[in-house]
């Protein structure tokens, strides 16, 4: 029942689309959708240097369809959707669309490929000869696929969330102060970002430029590399720490503020996580007045 799993499907769409402002446009881009299709295992959309064009193009029709409202049935969830926003561009998808094109993701996902859940149980080894096929059958239906998209796909990816820095990242104190620092953050994302996303190279700019990594600095000898293996630690961190053949090469903006918050937790020495953060999008902030 959709109702039942609906709180999880939201939780998804604010990680990615944020929670939106009232009058302005809100919803989940085609890149955003593909991060989570990629870390809800519903697609590869890399795996090492294996050509994963089928899933990207998969994902990406599947984009399409929510937006052009081609998944009716899944679509009925939520009457009131999104009322409080302006009609969503045709850019972005809804919180609606978004909910829509998870269902029709894992419907028409690859019958047998692993999911996220065989991946946390240990099931599928990622290191070895590639994503191991299993007998699972496809979804029969829009209801199937839904029950698998929440107990498979979405409840692992939330599992993982349950962690300390991560929840903390996730409580109402830092998502109120990025809710309210949410253009200038934009700002310096666009500003370091390329036309892929945050690229490990551009965090590393950002965490310089934005004096999070002056502690560690500090040793002249090891400061750069002790500093650098921060960093990825962080960028991987906001993929769910996934094994290198796994690794996304860029960071969408939610994702970059997830792997910003977790380096200003460990580089800044504050007393707490939660002030560690909040210090750290009080540099980027400043930084982004300086752009």
């Amino acid at each position: 029942d959709l109702q039942e799993v609906y709180g999880d499907l939201n939780a998804v769409f604010c990680l990615y689309a944020g929670l939106g402002r009232v009058g302005a446009p809100h919803g989940a881009t085609p890149r955003d959708l593909a991060h989570v299709a990629h870390a809800c295992r519903l697609a590869l959309v890399r795996y090492g240097a294996e050509d994963r064009r089928a899933d990207r193009d998969r994902v990406h029709r599947t984009f399409e369809g929510a937006r052009r409202g081609r998944f009716a049935e899944a679509k009925e969830c939520d009457d009131d959707d999104d009322a409080a926003t302006v009609t969503t561009p045709a850019a972005l998808l809804s919180r609606a669309e978004f909910v829509a094109a998870l269902i029709a993701l894992a419907r028409s996902a690859d019958p047998g490929a692993p999911t996220l859940l065989d991946e946390a149980q240990g099931d599928d080894d990622v290191h070895g000869e590639g994503p191991k096929k299993t007998s699972r059958p496809a979804p029969a239906s829009t209801i199937d696929a839904l029950e698998v998209l929440a107990t498979r796909h979405v409840a692992p990816l939330l599992a993982r969330r349950r962690e300390s820095v991560v929840a903390c990242f996730d409580g109402a104190a830092i998502q109120d102060a990025v809710f309210e620092r949410q253009a200038p953050l934009r700002r310096a994302f666009d500003h370091y970002a390329d036309g892929d996303g945050m690229t490990l190279a551009g965090f590393g700019s950002v965490v310089r430029a934005s004096s999070l990594g002056e502690l560690v600095l500090a040793d002249e000898e090891e400061g750069d590399r002790l500093l650098d293996d921060r960093c990825r630690a962080a960028f991987r961190g906001a993929q769910g720490a996934p094994a290198g053949v796994l690794a996304l090469d860029a960071l969408v903006f939610g994702e970059f503020l997830e792997a910003y918050c977790a380096a200003a937790a460990d580089l800044l020495g504050a007393e707490s996580c939660e002030r560690g953060m909040l210090l750290g999008l009080d540099l980027l902030c400043d930084l982004s007045m300086k752009l």
